[in-house]
Parts: structure tokens; sequence; C-alpha cells
């Protein structure tokens, strides 16, 4: 059997450091919740690309610390960087996970990224693929819109508490109006925002759309958990969806039972894509 010629793409990573065999690291500010510096991934694109995936190499939780993080990705030269894709939730995870972010970028372009973090000797290690051509070129997207962040504590939107084990919690708004149509939608979760110690927890997560109280679930039952050392596990997910400017977005959850603390709950973020 022949097969059609087809575009099988290309790729390029950034964000190795050859000097010590590790990911690039990415560093607070030494103030609270401020943006970190740039920290340049890739210098030159060399093709059209079509799409990013944000690697996070390593574990950003620390047991007895609650550690919430937002990551910018960044185009232009150094010194003059404008924000591509804002606030992409990766504080508090528990280990290795990937971010796709469908957007475009144009041949030529310096790439670098940035957090912001509530504690201020956080680190995050990560790198950046770029992609080209491939079957993800005809649907990837030219804006990043975020949803759900909290900028003054680096975090997500905490979710409306649950009143009982296994049942599900009331719809929470991470936004009352979408500013563009959706054709993408990432979801990241994290585990509770404050620093008292996390009781483990596992969790099922609903993404929603709809005026209150006539809510449609969007993707339901994301699979998560929380643990007593203040790490979450669990994968930022990307679904395709068709949603127009003005959409109210929201999020729920259930978990296998109640904590004690009012604010151990899972937090959300969701960056929209057209």
């Amino acid at each position: 059997m022949t097969w059609p010629m087809m575009d099988s793409g290309i790729a390029l990573l950034g964000g190795a450091d050859t000097a010590t065999s590790l990911p690039t690291t990415l560093t607070a500010n030494a103030t609270p919740n401020a943006d970190g510096a740039w920290v340049e991934l890739i210098t030159l694109t060399t093709f059209p690309v079509s799409s990013l995936i944000l690697t996070l190499i390593n574990a950003t939780a620390t047991a007895g610390v609650a550690r919430p993080i937002l990551l910018d990705i960044g185009v232009g030269g150094a010194g003059s960087e404008t924000v591509l894709v804002s606030h992409v939730y990766i504080g508090s995870q528990a280990g290795s996970r990937y971010y796709e972010l469908p957007i475009r970028v144009p041949t030529g372009t310096r790439l670098s990224a940035r957090i912001r973090a509530a504690v201020t000797v956080d680190t995050a290690q990560v790198q950046l693929i770029a992609r080209g051509g491939g079957w993800n070129q005809i649907a990837s997207a030219s804006r990043a819109t975020t949803y759900g962040d909290v900028g003054a504590s680096s975090s997500g939107t905490l979710l409306t508490a649950i009143v009982a084990g296994n049942t599900k919690a009331a719809w929470t708004q991470l936004t009352a109006s979408t500013t563009n149509p959706l054709r993408w939608l990432l979801v990241s979760i994290s585990g509770p925002v404050d620093e008292a110690t996390w009781t483990s927890r596992t969790c099922l997560t609903d993404i929603g759309f709809g005026a209150a109280a006539s809510e449609v679930a969007l993707i339901s039952n994301i699979a998560g958990s929380w643990s007593s050392s203040e790490s979450y596990t669990g994968n930022p997910i990307l679904i395709p969806c068709e949603l127009p400017i003005g959409t109210r977005l929201v999020a729920r959850y259930q978990a296998d039972a109640t904590s004690g603390a009012p604010t151990e709950r899972p937090s959300v973020v969701v960056i929209g894509f057209d």
C-alpha cells in the first residue's frame, strides 16, 4: 500500500543548558508576586511556528509551603520582550509535565520566559519546543487570552468548596465574559493556594460555560490529587472548543472528602486560543 505524501513537520527545542546538562532555570523576583527577569529559551525561530510545547522538567512543590507560580512566554529582543502567552499556571506541581500552546509564531522570533511567584526563592526548570508544519498547522491560533489567573497571589481561581465527599460543588466563575472567541482551551489545575498544611485528597474537576444556573460542562472529571507535601498531581489538558466572544467560563470539582481548612480546594487557570 502506498501512503500519500504528508508534511511531517519540523521542531526546534530551546532551553537546554549544555554547560551543566540541565534545562533552563527561571528565577522569581525578589518581591513576592512580581515578574522575574526574562530568560531566553530560543534565540531565533528558523521556520514559521504553528505551536509551542512548554515543558516543566522538575517539580515546583515543597513540603510545608504552598508555591503558586505563573509563567509568561514572551517574544522580542532582549530588553524589549512582549508577552505572547500570559500566566501559564505551573506552581505547586508534583513532577514533570508539559503544556501545549497552539499558537503561531513567525520565523526569526526570539522566545523567552519568566515567572512570578508567591515565594521569592522559587525557581522553575523549563524547556520550550517550537513546532512547524505537520497536522496542527492549519488549526493553530494567533492569540492567547488567560482567564482565572490571580496575579496578586501568582495563583489561579480557588473553586467553591464542596459540602460533602464525592459530590460536585457549585460552579465558580473564571470570567464573566470572554474577550475573544475560543477555538482551544488549555486547562491548568493546581492545589490549594494557602500555606497551611494540605490534607491529601483526590479530586475530579469540570470546566464549563454558560449563564448562572444554566451552566454546561465543556469537559468533565479531569482527575487530580493533592498531598500533605503541598504538591498537586495532574496534567494540563488542551481541549478543542467553539465558544463565541462574551462566553462565561466556570469550573467546579468534587473530592473524596471535605477538608478542614476552608481554603483547601483546587485552583484553576484556563488559557483560550483563537
